[in-house]
């Protein structure tokens, strides 16, 4: 059943239910309806006893309170939910103890993990991609692009310990270069003046890159590619004469120069191969270890650098288990990817603590939210488990996720007969950066076998202009699957208006509110959705106090979903980095193991606005 927002998605499983139950075609017992949250099972629940107060028995469920379910029925033991799945911060911390005692066992594995930090972890920009050198630095700004040891002297400088200036690295190699010297102790200064005088009345004194004064070593970083070749905004001759000219310097002084080169970086070996360089002129390595990297993080102030890879570690983890995918694809995957580097060396810090998260579920004797669902339906499949359900019904299905895709198709593979009715709205699919598949609404045939097509195309919520804005709106990704929405209610005036601002979003927003008077000074619901939580007005219980006949609500766009206002207000949506559409994007290596994105630009963003707008029964302000 494709249906358009508002147009009453649960009220026909409701309907559904009580039509098969009074026509005789099935017992209570032998339907199960399914619902993505428990909130939501508990109000299709709720609204079950008040539509139908003669039925009892109907099974409404989560998908992970099924798995359990049918895990207990099969093996006669219902295992213990992991407390980890609850609580985002323990599941945090287990990750970073498990690292820890991963490298605490296995010096290379720390080596490793530390080469990743430096080479990898904030996705790297290459100069040679960029046509303008502001262009460059700009986004190195927009990184905060600093060495770890700039940010140590800078953190004890704002505590009074010590007046040297900050380094500011020209290029994110640069950074990389540092960074490797720094958690290997190996001193060095960047930009030190050269031990000989080279100035003269054209040139200032000759600054090489490091200068390492425990070894007496120069390093250079040269900006080429293997042909030689230099980033579109550099001269090309100016700097390759730059550099035939310190090649000569360095032997005319017989001074030690090591050299290392973009095309390293972009071949991911630059750091392996100047470990042997330096190596190969007698230089001493002292690494850190990664549990001392993290303490100094948190010494200097830099707990999101801290936190980074675990919250990457821990997302990939969850995402990998709900994918479905096996090791083998995994690394398939990262073969094709265009950070194939980068995919690898996280990969190879990624397996060992999944191994160990998986024993340590086996040595609580519990189970995650995935593998509630991919042991339920290992039952199924294998006839351990028999489904009884004559009638299966999926609220909200364009939310549907593979695994959760795989037990629905077990449970209807398995059935007598079983009928599958999932009821959607793929213009309303915003959940794939915690997995959720829209090509399984998109192909759902190619997926379920046979199928009868309804469209529930009438919306109870919103007006015929919302309704002819929002679907235009829409409608301009090809993807997104055609469907006639008319709306029950009409009017003569506009349904949405863009209200422009520069910089005082409360006064905006109080010029919606005047409108809103203007138009309907009864008593009503607004709602002021924002991209982000953070977006939440400061002013808010202003607004409340200064127009006491409305309930003025915050939430985000994606917590609204479900809901409805008498008015709604979209805040921010400007061309900005946390605007709408937002400008910030997953980490790459999340592409490993979710669905594959789609072609069009913006399209899951497009189809939040469209969220956004249809919230409103009357008019939305943007």
């Amino acid at each position: 059943v494709l249906a358009g927002a508002g147009s009453g998605k649960t009220s026909v499983i409701i309907a559904k239910t009580g039509y098969l139950i009074q026509s005789g075609l099935a017992e209570p017992h032998e339907i199960l309806i399914l619902a993505y949250g428990r909130k939501a099972s508990k109000e299709t629940n709720e609204r079950i006893n008040a539509k139908l107060p003669q039925i009892e028995g109907v099974k409404t469920s989560t998908f992970h309170k099924l798995g359990l379910d049918i895990i207990g029925a099969a093996t006669g033991k219902k295992p213990r939910v992991s407390k980890l799945q609850e609580d985002a911060s323990e599941f945090d911390a287990l990750i970073n103890r498990i690292i820890s005692k991963v490298t605490q066992k296995n010096p290379a594995y720390n080596q490793r993990i530390i080469d990743y930090f430096i080479n990898h972890l904030i996705p790297q920009k290459n100069e040679f991609n960029y046509t303008e050198q502001g262009d460059y630095f700009s986004a190195l700004k927009e990184k905060d692009v600093r060495s770890l040891k700039s940010r140590v002297t800078w953190a004890e400088k704002r505590s009074g310990n010590t007046s040297l200036k900050q380094e500011l690295l020209k290029s994110f190699e640069e950074v990389v270069v540092a960074d490797f010297l720094f958690v290997n102790g190996i001193e060095y200064q960047y930009e030190a003046p050269y031990k000989f005088d080279t100035a003269t009345a054209d040139k200032t004194q000759y600054q090489p890159d490091f200068y390492l004064p425990e070894y007496d070593i120069y390093l250079e970083h040269f900006g080429i590619d293997r042909n030689g070749k230099t980033a579109p905004f550099v001269s090309e001759l100016d700097y390759q004469a730059g550099i035939e000219w310190k090649r000569n310097l360095h032997k005319e002084h017989q001074t030690t120069l090591v050299e290392t080169y973009s095309y390293e970086m972009q071949e991911g070996t630059l750091t392996d191969l100047l470990y042997t360089k330096l190596e190969n002129q007698g230089v001493q390595f002292s690494p850190i270890s990664f549990k001392n990297l993290l303490k100094l993080l948190h010494k200097i102030g830099d707990e999101k650098k801290a936190t980074e890879l675990t919250k990457l570690i821990s997302n990939f983890l969850d995402l990998f288990k709900q994918s479905g995918y096996s090791f083998e694809t995994i690394h398939e995957k990262a073969n094709q990817h265009d950070e194939k580097t980068r995919c690898h060396a996280f990969l190879d810090i990624f397996e060992p603590i999944l191994t160990e998260y998986n024993a340590e579920l086996n040595r609580t004797n519990s189970v995650d939210f995935s593998d509630m669902i991919r042991k339920a339906t290992d039952l199924i499949q294998s006839g351990k488990y028999k489904p009884h359900f004559k009638y299966i019904l999926v609220d909200e299905f364009q939310d549907i996720s593979v695994i959760r895709a795989d037990l629905v198709k077990a449970l209807v593979d398995q059935g007598d007969d079983t009928v599958l009715t999932c009821v959607g709205d793929d213009w309303q699919s915003i959940y794939r950066f915690s997995g959720s598949d829209i090509a399984y609404t998109g192909k759902f045939e190619q997926h379920f076998g046979h199928t009868e097509e309804i469209l529930l195309d009438k919306t109870f919520r919103y007006n015929d202009q919302i309704n002819t804005f929002s679907k235009n709106f829409i409608t301009n990704n090809p993807a997104q699957l055609q469907k006639d929405i008319t709306a029950h209610k009409t009017i003569s005036g506009n349904g949405v208006t863009l209200v422009g601002y520069y910089q005082d979003k409360g006064e905006a927003i109080n010029k919606c509110l005047d409108q809103i008077q203007d138009i309907h000074s009864d008593p009503a619901t607004v709602y002021i959705l924002g991209r982000y939580g953070f977006a939440k007005p400061d002013n808010l219980k202003s607004f409340t106090l200064q127009y006491p006949q409305y309930n003025i609500i915050f939430d985000t766009v994606h917590g609204s979903k479900g809901k409805e206002a008498d008015f709604v207000i979209v805040i921010d949506v400007n061309d900005a980095q946390y605007g709408f559409p937002s400008k910030i994007h997953d980490d790459p290596l999340l592409g490993l193991v979710l669905p594959s994105e789609e072609p069009y630009e913006y399209a899951e963003e497009r189809r939040l606005f469209y969220v956004a707008l249809t919230r409103a029964k009357n008019h939305s302000f943007v």
